[in-house]
């Protein structure tokens, strides 16, 4: 049994015009944003056409739950299509190439399944119209036995006939019941290119760690060249503050950066002693006689941990924002998926806070339940578990539930797996449990899966990345009953109405309400209104045309989503 192909959210956009590029430029696609009918509208420029021969109904669109940096990558899927082909054009906006400045033209991508589903992946150039697809011609062409399941990065030197030229190049795709692609980090750049890029996710595995079993952060980060410039004697510092813009902990390292390549720089790193919210930085600086960094806006990231009294995650996920992917089995299997992680001393793990995606309904009112696991020496996890959850009741598309230890407690010890249980048999038919995924903090080796024909020799756990799922699960164990702002909210009735004409939304409830948060499709926090009564009526008059997440919040812990369409 391998894993099923993902459902994934395609999100397809139109676009404005874009004034010639004639330099080098990149594009990392985490601009794109969602309009009001659902669709992205792409960075300024880029369009997503389908071919002239193209029988299928899908589209170039954005993944949520994959990128190579950031969260978002452009992404179209594989689509059954009975007789003939799909045919679908990615195109970037018109551009010179130079030998200089704008010769190379580089990107990361990847297919999705290991399995070899025949799909044909080419890169074309045109230097008429985006929609003139007769006039284009191949750059590249490969097929799925090409390249692989995890990001790579493929470069293409543009011929010097087009130099001094406008061209739009196309990412084309063409498939039946094919592969996917995802695309990010496009970069175009010439001999004399120099641009040096941060990545702090190295910097901590965590997103939040109790205060009595922190371990230090901030003690690796990588910079890559991504020019065709070597620097010698670039800088990084490297910052830890708290909440209130304190800076903890600050270090300067040197580093020599190969055109091309990436670097791992260690560091001293921090130790956090207090709980609260902790904010890795990191920047760096060029050095020596290159020319100017191409993009500033790399040169800079961070990233957060928040010290808890009891609870460990690797994921982002909050109450408002979940986790955005699901990962499950195959429906009929026994098994197990969830992640590693290490006391510093035993302790009483008391309960598991865990992620179900329910988006099809087929699992409401199923009884799920976590499962802990001690490791082997060679850190994975044992076969059979020592203590399990109490068992909760899915409801919901998507939810997060925490269940107490079966007999109040279990004792864990240096490092330890907690999973969430699939049981086929006791599942409705075709069905399997979704648990929610963030890729947002990835360490490899932690992720972990097992299930009763897993094709290996030994029957052996396996780690999520072996099967090409560079993500984590939302698994939280919590210890001492001290759960860290992710305890199950239950639902409660109420109705909501909007009004296309005054902007306004009327929310009537059977309880008490005291917040109203409203979220856009990438999760992030447009408005919070502190509200009193059953029945609130909300202008929305300030937000654009879009669809939105609203988050209602009742004063006996409560919590109840719903979407809305602005216009």
């Amino acid at each position: 049994m391998i894993f099923m192909k993902k459902i994934t959210l395609l999100l397809i956009g139109f676009l404005l015009p874009l004034s010639m590029m004639s330099q080098g430029w990149t594009e990392n696609f985490e601009s794109m944003t969602v309009d009001g009918f659902g669709s992205v509208v792409w960075p300024e420029g880029w369009v997503a056409l389908n071919g002239p021969t193209d029988v299928g109904a899908n589209q170039w669109g954005s993944s949520t739950d994959d990128a190579s940096n950031g969260a978002l990558s452009a992404f179209i899927s594989y689509e059954a299509v009975g007789a003939g082909m799909t045919q679908d054009f990615l195109i970037t906006p018109q551009f010179i190439p130079s030998s200089e400045e704008a010769g190379i033209f580089s990107f990361m991508h990847r297919r999705a399944y290991t399995t070899l589903y025949p799909t044909d992946y080419s890169i074309k150039i045109t230097t008429s119209s985006q929609s003139d697809f007769d006039s284009y011609v191949d750059l590249a062409a490969w097929g799925v036995q090409d390249f692989g399941t995890t990001w790579e990065s493929f470069s293409i030197d543009i011929p010097a006939e087009y130099y001094g030229i406008p061209v739009h190049i196309a990412f084309v795709h063409e498939n039946n019941d094919g592969d996917n692609w995802y695309v990010d980090d496009v970069f175009v750049y010439g001999a004399a290119t120099h641009d040096l890029g941060i990545n702090v996710s190295a910097a901590s595995e965590y997103t939040l760690m109790p205060a009595n079993h922190t371990s230090p952060i901030a003690t690796s980060i990588d910079v890559s060249n991504l020019g065709a410039v070597s620097d010698n004697g670039a800088a990084v510092l490297l910052e830890v503050t708290n909440e209130n813009g304190d800076v903890l902990y600050s270090e300067t390292q040197s580093v020599d950066t190969a055109a091309g390549e990436s670097t791992s720089v260690p560091f001293s790193g921090y130790t956090p002693s207090m709980m609260g919210i902790y904010y890795v930085t990191a920047t760096v600086y060029t050095g020596g006689d290159v020319p100017d960094d191409l993009d500033p806006s790399n040169n800079s990231a961070s990233l957060s941990l928040t010290i808890t009294d009891g609870t460990f995650a690797r994921d982002n996920a909050t109450p408002a924002n979940p986790a955005p992917g699901s990962l499950g089995i195959g429906a009929g299997n026994l098994g197990y998926l969830g992640n590693s992680y290490t006391v510093s001393s035993p302790d009483n793990l008391t309960s598991v806070t865990f992620g179900i995606a329910n988006f099809q309904g087929s699992l409401e009112g199923s009884q799920v339940r976590a499962a802990i696991f001690e490791t082997t020496v060679t850190g994975a996890p044992q076969f059979t578990p020592v203590a399990y959850t109490e068992y909760v009741t899915v409801s919901g598309q998507q939810s997060v539930y925490t269940a107490a230890i079966v007999g109040g407690s279990v004792v864990v010890d240096g490092t330890f797996v907690v999973a969430v249980e699939e049981d086929g048999a006791a599942l409705p038919a075709d069905t399997n449990v979704q648990v929610s995924t963030s890729p947002t903090i990835f360490s490899e080796g932690t992720a972990w899966v097992w299930w009763e024909t897993i094709p290996n020799d030994l029957g052996a756990w396996q780690n999520a990345e072996e099967f090409n799922f560079n993500i984590t699960y939302l698994t939280r164990p919590n210890f001492n009953d001290n759960v860290f702002s992710t305890e199950e909210v239950s639902s409660f009735e109420m109705s909501h109405s909007y009004d296309l004409e005054s902007k306004v939304l009327t929310i009537n409830s059977q309880e008490m309400l005291k917040r109203v948060n409203i979220f856009n499709m990438l999760g992030q926090e447009i408005m919070s209104n502190d509200v009193e009564g059953m029945n609130v009526n909300l202008s929305l008059s300030e937000l654009n045309s879009s669809i939105y997440i609203v988050n209602v919040e009742g004063v006996n812990n409560t919590s109840n989503t719903f979407k809305i369409i602005v216009k």
